[in-house]
């Protein structure tokens, strides 16, 4: 079973609410779905590469700024080290 994570719930959350599908956001960035999976999942968080992937894509997909996008990534990696 996955361990939850404030990050992964976060994440899961937020495509749902801007209906936006792990195989659209994989594709936006360039990792496998798999990948997606796991994040929301709790199995792991982005590498910071990825990380920076992510929030450029979740932006385009959605028009929020980079830096919301960022400040509330980054309060649910912190609560979650």
């Amino acid at each position: 079973m996955a361990k939850k994570t404030h990050f992964g719930n976060w994440l899961k959350c937020y495509l749902k609410e801007h209906h936006i599908t792990n195989k659209e956001l994989s594709d936006k960035i360039g990792v496998q779905e798999r990948l997606i999976r796991q994040w929301t999942s709790g199995n792991c968080q982005p590498r910071f590469i990825s990380g920076v992937y992510l929030i450029i894509a979740l932006a385009r997909l959605t028009e929020e700024s980079e830096q919301s996008i960022y400040q509330k990534m980054a309060e649910c990696i912190l609560k979650d080290n």
